[in-house]
């Protein structure tokens, strides 16, 4: 499945993408003033907010994916249509 997806999209670090949950118990509860600081930090590329999309449009927000920031859970699962070096927060570029 990864490699018919795969040939469909066009790898390219370009976002970086802030998982939002919807549900109050899961999620960041100063997500704006946190995606503010991630905005601030990492001020050398546009910031996207995940939470609902169609498949098609996950897959192609992802692959344009330069670092990805979560709390936990299922939509992290969504980096499989990342390219192999994405950036992971406790890193650097």
């Amino acid at each position: 499945m990864a490699n018919k997806i795969s040939e469909k999209l066009v790898f390219e670090k370009k976002y970086g993408i802030l998982i939002k949950r919807s549900e109050s118990y899961r999620s960041i509860l100063n997500h704006d003033q946190f995606l503010g600081n991630l905005k601030s930090y990492y001020n050398d590329i546009e910031w996207k907010v995940f939470d609902k999309l169609s498949f098609n449009e996950t897959t192609e927000l992802f692959s344009k994916a330069k670092v990805i920031v979560a709390p936990h859970g299922a939509g992290l699962t969504n980096m499989l249509f990342s390219s192999q070096n994405i950036f992971s927060p406790g890193s650097r570029f």
